[in-house]
Parts: structure tokens; C-alpha cells; sequence
């Protein structure tokens, strides 16, 4: 049966207007907030974005997000590998629109928002890729440790391989998970 072009129109533009849903990532059931639409203005340092919101209550509104479950060397101490991991930080994230996931909680003590980070254009998720690639090490957040498991052992395994932080001439000892506010 043939269905005139003014019947289908609608039903079109309703299926393409339904496209744009946010994607479903592996998160905690448990978490303080939905997941949020935030563009990246820059990387603070290796493990701090500054990001405006773009959706809900809090568009427009500019905050800093350190993202949970990685640390990586402090810009402030000159630890070595800090300006490859900013560097880094800033490109995957630099003029990106990203997705928030927050954990069980929202911010830190140093009042900044903590999130597990995605780019949205292709879902790469950035703190994973940080550790895997060696730009950080795997840092225990209480309560907020959904993906602890997993950063711990890519840890281990960029660790072995010798990647980023963890190769010459910058191995190091993993050091404390909360540095200064950045």
C-alpha cells in the first residue's frame, strides 16, 4: 500500500526529531546526578577540566570537573610528565562537547564537580584512556569507585608496558590520589 507524501512527512520528521538521545554508558545505579552535556574550555592541568554547562538548570553556568578514579602528575610540583598529561588532557577534551556521569558523589572538597568523562562525537572515555595510555594512575575515590576495578588493572597493564609516566625517564612511585585544588 502506497501512503501519500503528506501522511509519511510526519511520521518522518518524528522518527529523525527521536535521534538525538543521550547514549547509555556502563554507570553506577547510584549516582548523585544525570548524566550532563558540558563543552570543554580547557584543561586545568592532567586531571581538571574547566567546562561550561550546556543543558538543565545549570547551563551556562562555568565549573571545574576533576574526573574520578585518575591522577596524574602535578603541573604545581613540576612533576615530570605533568605537561604531557595536561597536554593530553587538552587534546581530547579542548573545544569538545563531553557527557558528565557522575558517581555517588557530586563534587570534591575543594568544590569542584567529579565525573567519569565522555566525548560525545565518539564516546571515548577519557579518564579510562588517561591511564591506559599512561598519562595517570588509578586513584581510589571513596565512595566513588564504579570503575575501579578496571582503571586499577589498565594501570597494571600500561605500568608493564612502560607507557607515559611509567617509562623512562619519568617512572615514578604512585604518590597520593588528592592534590592540592587545582
Amino acid at each position: 500500500m502506497r501512503y501519500p507524501v503528506p501522511v509519511l512527512a510526519p511520521v518522518l520528521a518524528l522518527l529523525l526529531s527521536s535521534c538525538t538521545v543521550t547514549p547509555v554508558f556502563d554507570e553506577p545505579e547510584e549516582r548523585c546526578s544525570r548524566v550532563l552535556q558540558v563543552r570543554s574550555l580547557r584543561a586545568v592541568d592532567g586531571d581538571t577540566l574547566e567546562v561550561e554547562y550546556l543543558e538543565g538548570d545549570r547551563e551556562g553556568y562555568i565549573e571545574r570537573v576533576r574526573l574520578i578514579g585518575v591522577d596524574t602528575p602535578e603541573l604545581s610540583s613540576e612533576d615530570c610528565y605533568a605537561t604531557e598529561a595536561q597536554a593530553e588532557l587538552a587534546r581530547l577534551t579542548d573545544d569538545q562537547d563531553l557527557y558528565l556521569v557522575h558517581d555517588v558523589e557530586c563534587t570534591d572538597d575543594h568544590g569542584r564537580a567529579l565525573a567519569y568523562v565522555y566525548r560525545t562525537t565518539d564516546e571515548v572515555f577519557v579518564n579510562e584512556h588517561l591511564i591506559a595510555e599512561g598519562f595517570g594512575s588509578s586513584c581510589e575515590f571513596p565512595p566513588n569507585t564504579f570503575h575501579l576495578d578496571r582503571f586499577e588493572r589498565l594501570e597494571a597493564e600500561a605500568h608493564a608496558a612502560q607507557l607515559g609516566q611509567w617509562g623512562e625517564p619519568c617512572w615514578r612511585e604512585l604518590g597520593q590520589c588528592f592534590g592540592p585544588a587545582d
